[in-house]
Order: C-alpha cells, then structure tokens, then sequence
C-alpha cells in the first residue's frame, strides 16, 4: 500500500496557485503625467516665440535689481570661501610644519 501511494504521489503534480490581479500603481503615472506636462509646456512657449517674433515680453524692473543684488551677494560669498580657504590651507601648511619638527 505504501508503493502505490508513492506512485500516486509522483503522479500527483502541485498545481501552481493562480495569479492575483495587479493593482493599479498610481505614482509611476502621475510621475509620466508631469513630466509630458512639463515638455510639451516647454515646447509650445518656444514654438510660440518661433512663429512671431514681433511678441514683446513683459519685463519686470524689479527683478532686474533683485537679480544683480543676488549676483553681488554670490560674488561676496565666493570671495569669502576663497579666503577662508587659503585661512585653513595655510594653517594646514602650518601645523604639519610645526608636526615635522
């Protein structure tokens, strides 16, 4: 009796399980959404601009000066890292004299 449940068992196949359904992943579409959004905005400003070239944009006189205080505050900056870098490389020329002595 044991052979023929072990033949039955060879016989016997484990069916696989069926699938379940695949949900619906909303954040792979809203990422696709905003990045055609943000293409075909561009590309239609540009092909507006293409086609008349006579169109006059607004420009803000505000953000004109807004802008080269922005620009000065960079350059301000920029010079005071480079300083501050040549501060700390000369103090580390400094202590690895001071260490080699």
């Amino acid at each position: 009796m044991t052979s023929t449940s072990s033949q039955r068992s060879k016989k016997k196949r484990r069916q696989p399980e069926p699938e379940a359904d695949p949900e619906f992943q909303i954040a792979p579409m809203i990422d696709i959404l905003l990045v055609l959004l943000v293409f075909f905005m561009s590309i239609s400003s540009t092909e507006v601009l293409q086609s008349n070239r006579d169109i006059q944009l607004p420009i803000a006189k505000e953000a004109k000066e807004a802008a080269k205080a922005i620009i000065a505050a960079a350059k301000a900056a920029a010079k005071e890292a480079a300083a501050a870098a040549k501060d700390l490389a000369k103090a580390e020329r400094d202590a690895a004299k001071a260490a080699a002595k």
